[in-house]
């Protein structure tokens, strides 16, 4: 007989694999306690209802992704946003249907957890455009802030992997034409 599973941290890496090979969006708390071998009460313990599930699932996810196995990210801004996009990719590969399931406005709108995440993020990218040289007279030419391009940025980098694009070289591009960078296509981006 399988030894049940009884920590958080145990459940959610179950209920990753059960996300792997199904998707967010078929994962249930009946389908992760038979999975990790404990009663349905046993889950609600720690998830008090499907949706803590599938946010904390996602917060889950996102934190392996972009923390895990010793990821940084890189100092220079148009690099930050392909790493951003690369690990985006991983994410989408492991499990496939995370971006459509992370685009649900109601889940994003209703946590805090992944409200604070999306800020996190936000806020290194912003972190690292104000450090670029090219920046301050940027700013000056468009009078754009810097979280009002990050915004821009993150928000076609999460259409274009729901879309399933190879890559964000457009997106470089324009940043890269705004930041009056050579050409991207023309240095090591990517």
């Amino acid at each position: 007989m399988n030894r049940p599973i009884t920590s958080k941290e145990a459940l959610l890496t179950t209920a990753r694999a059960l996300t792997a090979q199904d998707g967010l969006l078929k994962l249930t708390v009946r389908k992760l306690a038979g999975a990790a071998g404990v009663s349905i009460g046993t889950v609600y313990n720690y998830f008090p209802s499907k949706e803590a599930l599938i946010e904390a699932v996602i917060r889950s996810v996102w934190l392996q992704v972009f923390h895990g196995q010793n990821q940084q990210q890189p100092q220079a801004f148009l690099p930050a946003l392909a790493w951003v996009y690369s690990r985006m990719q991983a994410a989408q590969a492991r499990y496939p249907d995370l971006m459509a399931a992370h685009d649900h406005r109601t889940i994003m709108a209703t946590s805090p957890g992944l409200q604070a995440m999306h800020a996190h993020i936000q806020a290194a990218l912003v972190r690292t455009l104000e450090a670029d040289p090219h920046w301050p007279a940027t700013a000056a030419k468009t009078g754009l802030s810097p979280d009002q391009v990050v915004h821009f940025a993150l928000t076609h980098l999460k259409y274009a992997a729901s879309d399933h694009r190879a890559d964000c070289r457009d997106l470089l591009a324009i940043l890269a034409a705004l930041l009056e960078k050579e050409d991207p296509h023309a240095s090591s981006l990517y």
